[in-house]
């Protein structure tokens, strides 16, 4: 942006406070020194008095002069932060939510937390360092400002003396002194000059000496300035950095929160078919559930999702919605060694399939499908609370024993089965998981990772 430049006669040359001043170079006859300047103005010819005045009132017009009054910002461009640089905030998570066990998400938990903690810190320390680099601003601008009004008030003076130059020479003075009527009249005469020329000579010298050292000053507010703007950079990029780390530690909170609400849906279904392998699951999701719950606490607390613009929404939709129709209704399925599997009217036909040929291979396999979602909801309202958001929308960690969402599990759209083997849930080893391995694929069944006895339409 272009500076705007204002003038102002002598005595008015004070700048605003809040802006960073330049001044014009000094012109080489106004750093002259006063000694050179004025000893015409004590005897001297009519040609050097005229040259020293001349060089008087460019001393004083120059030193008069309104400084040019630009923007803080044109001391240097503002440093834009590098997108591709080292400090993005985050920390590395080489790790898939979804399959990695608990111990390794309890560890990227930590890391997250203590990497926003540590940006927070960064952040206030950047935060101090702008305010101490404002605060030399402003004390270089009053140093300033004050050597300004001395040289106002010197410039004043300094008038005096042209005026005094123009309307009584100190040739006429000489020429008077000659017509004395005694030489101790001109003595005297000669002697009031001499200090009349001194004094003027002293206020010059005063006045080129606060000239330059104002120069010294203004060099000093700029450096300030500078200093400032680099200070304010770094504060802005180590609050890109904190809100970058916020926005990871958010992520991965959701991320663990959804992994969460799926697999205390699925315990919910084996609680009935294995109890004891229920409750070992249970135990470890609950320390997970622990640790989401101190995370969001910790953000909503610290006011941290405002301040940086991050949403930390709940995992499922408001309302009933959240719970999908079983597509072609329940239906059950019979196991070739006894009892059935209930799925939707849409899979059963695949699902007798494979049962029928793990039979033909030897394999006996029933299991458990369909879980009706009005359980899941009951569940919710025990431990989650008896509002709608309570029940369809706040995240399993906010429970107590953390719950899933109803409509989370596929079990609850008929799309999942939990397999049984000699009434036991299939573990990862033996005949039943190393037949449905080689061959539910075929029949549109996947296995959830980490979970052998779980195969849904789509995995999960």
């Amino acid at each position: 942006m272009a500076s705007t430049t204002c003038r102002a006669s002598p005595g008015t040359g004070r700048r605003p406070a809040a802006s960073r001043v330049e001044y014009p170079p000094a012109q080489p006859l106004a750093r002259r020194k006063s000694g050179d300047i004025l000893p015409a103005l004590r005897l001297g010819s009519k040609a050097e008095l005229g040259k020293a005045l001349i060089a008087v009132s460019i001393l004083v017009g120059a030193i008069g002069l309104a400084p040019a009054v630009s923007s803080a910002s044109g001391a240097r461009p503002q440093q834009e932060a590098d997108p591709g640089g080292d400090r993005d905030g985050e920390v590395d998570l080489d790790i898939d939510v979804q399959v990695a066990d608990e111990v390794s998400i309890e560890s990227a938990f930590g890391d997250v937390s203590e990497n926003v903690q540590a940006q927070r810190a960064m952040v206030t320390e950047a935060q101090q360092r702008v305010a101490e680099a404002d605060q030399a601003v402003l004390s270089a601008q009053a140093r300033v400002a004050e050597v300004q009004l001395r040289i106002d008030e010197l410039v004043l003076r300094s008038d005096e003396i042209v005026v005094r130059a123009f309307t009584a020479p100190p040739v006429e003075t000489v020429i008077d002194s000659l017509s004395t009527d005694s030489a101790a009249d001109a003595a005297v005469k000669q002697t009031v000059l001499d200090m009349q020329a001194d004094a003027d000579a002293g206020v010059l010298e005063e006045l080129d000496a606060a000239q330059g050292e104002l120069e010294e000053l203004q060099s000093v507010e700029r450096q300030a300035a500078a200093t400032a703007e680099e200070r304010r950079a770094d504060a802005q990029a180590a609050l890109d950095d904190m809100r970058a780390a916020v926005s990871q530690e958010v992520a991965f909170t959701l991320e663990v929160e959804e992994r969460l609400n799926h697999q205390l849906g699925e315990i919910t279904g084996l609680e009935e078919s294995d109890p004891e392998l229920a409750a070992q699951l249970r135990s470890q999701q609950e320390g997970l559930a622990a640790q989401v719950a101190e995370s969001r606490a910790r953000l909503e607390e610290e006011e941290m999702l405002e301040e940086y613009g991050v949403d930390l929404e709940p995992v499922g939709p408001d309302g009933p919605s959240s719970i999908q129709p079983v597509s072609g209704g329940v239906v059950a399925v019979s196991c070739p060694s006894g009892g059935a599997i209930e799925v939707a009217g849409d899979i059963a036909r695949n699902v007798q399939g494979l049962l029928n040929q793990a039979n033909a291979e030897g394999v006996s396999i029933c299991g458990y499908g369909f879980r009706d979602p009005s359980e899941q909801v009951a569940l919710r309202r025990s431990n989650c609370g008896s509002s709608d958001y309570a029940i369809y929308s706040a995240p399993p960690s906010s429970c107590s024993p953390p719950t899933a969402i109803p409509g989370s599990s596929m079990h609850e759209q008929g799309l999942a089965i939990d397999f049984t083997s000699g009434s036991r849930t299939i573990g990862c080893s033996g005949s039943a998981y190393a037949f449905l391995r080689n061959n539910a694929a075929d029949y549109g069944l996947h296995n959830l990772p980490g979970e052998c006895w779980h195969w849904s339409t789509n995995g999960q």
